[in-house]
C-alpha cells in the first residue's frame, strides 16, 4: 500500500516539480497521512542525502552458512581475475575517448578501500564487492555523490532501497528510524545519483535467490537427519544409511544450484559423466558472465552520464561466447579440453 502511495504521488509530484509551494503541500500531506516524511533531496550540495543503515538491525538479515556461504564466496572469489596475483589475465578495462583525468576519477569512485592500482583493478574489486551484494541482499545499491572534487559511490543499505518500475525509494521503516533515533522517512532518489543492480532475471529473482540460499542452509547443516540423531542417543537401533542420505542430499544441493551451474565443489563429481562435469562448468561461467554484464552495464550507464565516455571491457568469456560453446559441445563440434583451456586460465577459476 505504501509503495503505490509513494508511486502515485511522485508522479504527481513531477508534474508539478518547479512549485515549491506544490512540494511544501505535498510532503505535508504525505506525512499526515502515512506518518513517513517525504524528503526530496538536494543533490546540488554534493553530499550523502540517503541514510547509513549497518545490516545487523534488519531483523531479516542472512546469515549464511555451510554450503550457501560456499556458493556466495565461489561467485565472489571467481567472478573477476584477482590481478596483483594473477599477472597473465588478458582482462583489460579501456574508456573511449581516452582521458587520464577521468580514468583516475572513476578508479576513485569505485575504489572502496582506495588500495586499487589501477583501472582494471578497481573495476575487479568493485564487481567482486558488488556481487557479493546481489547474493546477500538480491541487489547492490550505490549513492553517486558529486562535489567539486569529484565522484564517490557510496554503498546504500540494500535492504532499505526500493525500485518501483523507474523510481527509487529509500525507505527507513519504524522499527529501523526507532534502533537509529529517527522519525520514519521516504527519501525520493534520482535514478540519475542511483548506481543499481539485481540479480539478473536468466538466472533468478532476488526471492527465489534468497529461499534457494535458505533452504541450502537447512539441508546443509545436519550430519544426520534429528530423528536418526535421537535415535542413537536413545539407542533405538533404528536402521539408517548415512551414505545414502548424504548421496541424496548431494543431489538436492546440485538439483538447487542448476541454474548457477555451481557444483558444490566437487561434491558428487567422480560420480558425473565427464560430459556433465563440463557442461556444468559452462553454466558456472555463464552464470557469473551474466551477473558481470548486469554490472558492466550499470557501470557504463553510470559514467556515460557523468563523463560521456564508453566502457570497454575485454579479456573475459561473454554469456554469448559461453553459449556458444554450450551449442558447440552439444553437437560434438569441440573437445572438452578446448572448452577448458578457454574458459579456466582467464577466470582464474
Amino acid at each position: 500500500m505504501l509503495r503505490m502511495l509513494i508511486c502515485h504521488l511522485r508522479e504527481i509530484l513531477l508534474m508539478k516539480n518547479s512549485m515549491n509551494l506544490f512540494k511544501i503541500i505535498f510532503t505535508k500531506t504525505f506525512a499526515l497521512i502515512t506518518g513517513y516524511k517525504f524528503i526530496i533531496p538536494d543533490y546540488s550540495k554534493g553530499e550523502r542525502v540517503t541514510i547509513e543503515i549497518p545490516g545487523n538491525l534488519y531483523s531479516k538479515r542472512n546469515d549464511y552458512t555451510s554450503y550457501a556461504h560456499m556458493l556466495i564466496e565461489d561467485f565472489h572469489n571467481s567472478i573477476m581475475p584477482v590481478l596483483r596475483i594473477n599477472d597473465n589475465s588478458k582482462f583489460e578495462v579501456r574508456i573511449n575517448p581516452q582521458n587520464s583525468e577521468v580514468e583516475e576519477s572513476i578508479k576513485e569512485a569505485i575504489s572502496s578501500d582506495g588500495r586499487s592500482l589501477n583501472l582494471n583493478d578497481a573495476v575487479c574489486d568493485f564487481v567482486r564487492e558488488a556481487t557479493q551484494q546481489i547474493f546477500y541482499y538480491g541487489s547492490a545499491s550505490y549513492e553517486i555523490i558529486q562535489d567539486e572534487d569529484g565522484m564517490e559511490l557510496v554503498r546504500i543499505n540494500p535492504w532499505s532501497v526500493v525500485k518501483i518500475s523507474d523510481s527509487f525509494f529509500q525507505i527507513i521503516n519504524r522499527v529501523i528510524a526507532k534502533k537509529i533515533k529517527i522519525k520514519p522517512k521516504v527519501i525520493n532518489l534520482s535514478g540519475d545519483k542511483i548506481f543499481y543492480v539485481s540479480m539478473p532475471k536468466k538466472l533468478s529473482s532476488s526471492k527465489r535467490l534468497h529461499r534457494m540460499l535458505g533452504r541450502l542452509v537447512k539441508i546443509s547443516d545436519p550430519i544426520l537427519p534429528k530423528f536418526a540423531l535421537e535415535s542413537l542417543e536413545l539407542d533405538e537401533g533404528i536402521e539408517f544409511d548415512q551414505k545414502q542420505f548424504w548421496a541424496l542430499r548431494e543431489i538436492q544441493i546440485l538439483r538447487m544450484t542448476k541454474k548457477l551451474g555451481w557444483n558444490g565443489r566437487g561434491i558428487s563429481s567422480d560420480k558425473l559423466l565427464e560430459y556433465y562435469n563440463i557442461y556444468k562448468l559452462l553454466q558456472f561461467h555463464k552464470a557469473k558472465a551474466l551477473i558481470r554484464e548486469a554490472i558492466f552495464i550499470e557501470l557504463n550507464r553510470v559514467f556515460k552520464n557523468i563523463y560521456d565516455i564508453d566502457m570497454v571491457i575485454s579479456g573475459l568469456p561473454t554469456s554469448n561466447r559461453i553459449d556458444e560453446l554450450i551449442s558447440k559441445m552439444k553437437n560434438g563440434n569441440i573437445a572438452f579440453a578446448d572448452i577448458v583451456n578457454e574458459v579456466l586460465p582467464q577466470n582464474n577459476a
